[in-house]
């Protein structure tokens, strides 16, 4: 994830904001935030060579299904959700 990081806030810059964090509730879960100008930024961060070659290795670390919630500031749509 800290490579992921990384790229994006190098080379998307419809992507403000992309990192990850350990909870303090339960410490071996951690989250993912992520934040897209729009859902064209997200479309292309999905087809980027970083994404696609972190997704089957972090999904490997999941147990189950990911828990996926979305925010949309006031008039904007939400992305669309992968599903796994």
């Amino acid at each position: 994830m800290t490579d992921v990081c990384a790229k994006v806030r190098e080379h998307e810059p419809g992507v403000p904001y992309y990192a990850f964090a350990r909870s303090v509730q339960d410490p071996s879960t951690y989250v993912v935030i992520e934040m897209y100008t729009d859902a064209a930024a997200h479309a292309s961060h999905m087809q980027t060579e970083w994404v696609k070659q972190s997704l089957p290795k972090t999904m490997r670390l999941i147990e189950g299904r990911p828990h996926i919630m979305q925010y949309v500031s006031p008039g904007s749509e939400p992305v669309r959700t992968l599903t796994a």
